[in-house]
């Protein structure tokens, strides 16, 4: 069985040979200069071309196969409109923006044939957007402000040039009785993930930022522009507050060990700031209906500490009653950093399906595996 991929040769320069070769191959005058992919007829030129990996059965090289006497030119046209529909069809050609070939090492020499450049332009774009986003996630997570905004800004204006593509085509249907009509094409399945992924990052962006986002804007248009967003963790969360009648929800930051934190929004690099200490390194970076509980902050505390195994596990919700204080907490961890506590000045059962479901919902949306799940083969998201 023939390896999933091999090594082939694309063609530089010099003509195809135009006597027949053995095996049903075409005769040449050079070496390595043309496309052999997985033992098929190609055509064979005079210039040594560097190594493409491709997959056997690719597109662009298939459309080599059985070409005898044909010239390098005849073949960089048809290759041309090979990759610009490629280019059409996945990314706009142009300029190259984003990473460099030191983020993606080899990617250069992998797509060095002028055939080729409006494929690179359509890939490089994609891992473009792909790396952006999966950079916010990254920096989301460690709740750095700037790093993550930038890179969700970048993400959002690359996918907007690509989707200006999608508003410009029409493809035409012709009716079996005559006539035709016209609609939009519709855009890949990778455009509409990776739209998808942006839109989640930007829900969970504007959560975790929401103080510092709230400053720059009035409250009323904050939460219509929160309102926006898919799902919208502000209004779930408000909502259950005055369902339940729970005193506070807020999201915790473990800043334990984290040199970079400076609290909420936009720092310069090099200002200075002692590092937090005691309770001040559990911020509550989200806090609804308002500020923090003062008077419940080291209970929290205690509990986060005494029950680290089970939030650990990312998975289970912790209940806690004090009757001190007649207050009862529930406590769940989407991520290593964070972790989600909810108030009750009375007491609630530990088993209360309501609240688990609630604090489940919130923590596994903000895991954000629901987007990744949907890549595996089969799969309904």
């Amino acid at each position: 069985a023939a390896p999933p991929f091999r090594r082939s040769r694309v063609p530089s320069r010099g003509r195809a040979g135009a006597g027949p070769g053995s095996g049903g191959r075409c005769g040449g005058a050079g070496r390595d200069g043309g496309v052999d992919p997985a033992g098929s007829a190609g055509a064979r030129g005079a210039g040594r071309a560097g190594d493409l990996l491709l997959p056997p059965g690719h597109l662009l090289l298939r459309q080599g196969q059985g070409q005898c006497g044909e010239g390098a030119g005849g073949q960089q046209e048809r290759g041309l409109q090979l990759a610009g529909a490629a280019g059409r069809a996945g990314a706009p050609g142009g300029g190259r923006e984003g990473l460099s070939q030191h983020d993606l090492p080899g990617t250069e020499a992998r797509f060095h044939h002028p055939i080729l450049s409006p494929l690179e332009s359509s890939f490089q774009l994609e891992v473009d957007v792909l790396a952006h986003l999966l950079k916010a996630q990254a920096q989301i997570s460690e709740w750095k402000f700037l790093p993550s905004l930038v890179n969700l800004h970048s993400a959002h204006t690359k996918l907007q040039t690509w989707g200006q593509i999608f508003e410009k085509q029409r493809e035409t249907k012709k009716h079996l009785f005559g006539g035709q009509s016209q609609k939009a094409v519709q855009p890949p399945h990778l455009f509409l993930w990776l739209m998808k992924l942006k839109n989640i990052l930007l829900a969970k962006f504007s959560f975790y930022f929401h103080e510092a986002l709230s400053r720059q804007t009035t409250a009323s248009e904050m939460k219509t522009l929160t309102a926006k967003t898919n799902p919208d963790y502000f209004g779930k969360i408000s909502s259950f507050i005055r369902k339940y009648d729970a005193v506070n929800v807020s999201l915790i930051f473990d800043n334990r060990g984290s040199e970079s934190f400076q609290g909420h929004g936009y720092h310069h690099p090099h200002s200075y700031r002692e590092a937090p200490k005691g309770v001040d390194q559990y911020p509550a970076v989200v806090s609804l209906p308002s500020d923090r509980p003062v008077m419940h902050w080291p209970n929290v505390i205690m509990i986060m500490t005494d029950r680290t195994s089970d939030l650990n596990s990312l998975e289970k919700v912790v209940h806690f009653y004090d009757d001190k204080v007649q207050s009862t907490y529930f406590l769940t961890r989407p991520e290593p950093h964070f972790t989600i506590v909810v108030i009750f000045e009375s007491k609630k059962s530990e088993r209360d399906y309501h609240f688990i479901s609630f604090l489940n919902e919130i923590s596994h949306s903000l895991k954000n595996s629901k987007a990744f799940a949907s890549l595996k083969p089969g799969s309904k998201g």
